[in-house]
């Protein structure tokens, strides 16, 4: 393991659901034609999201307001439980390079999210339900 994954896991495992409330946003914008957000809380700037997952993030987003979304920015809700009028849940599948695969069954679409996402849950949920509001 490298000096960067090391620092990355320290600071994910100390900092653990830090950011978790019932109901979480962030505001995802494209950069390079990757989808990355910030988080100044903990002073996360431009963490990409990798692969297949901006394809989830393509298709949580209605497709008549995707353009506006990669040009301006979106918000993106998610959770570890049903919420009102999510549109996409994806499924634990296993944890793997310090993150953890999700399966959206609708889309046949397998997902990495990296350890960024242990500030807002303390383990990898059972499913996380995403919703975009642009």
């Amino acid at each position: 393991m490298g000096g960067a994954d090391l620092a990355m896991d320290e600071r994910s495992k100390k900092s653990r659901g830090m950011l978790g409330n019932a109901i979480m946003l962030i505001r995802p914008y494209k950069l390079g034609g990757t989808w990355v957000f910030d988080e100044p809380r903990v002073d996360v700037q431009r963490e990409p999201f990798v692969g297949a997952t901006n394809k989830l993030i393509d298709a949580v987003i209605d497709p008549e307001k995707l353009a506006d979304a990669e040009k301006n920015g979106f918000n993106l809700i998610f959770s570890a439980q049903p919420f009102p009028e999510y549109r996409i849940k994806a499924d634990f599948v296993r944890e793997e390079f310090q993150g953890s695969w999700f399966r959206w069954e609708e889309g046949n679409l397998d997902c990495w999210l990296c350890a960024a996402m242990y500030y807002y849950f303390a383990e990898s949920p059972k499913s996380i339900y995403f919703k975009a509001e642009v």
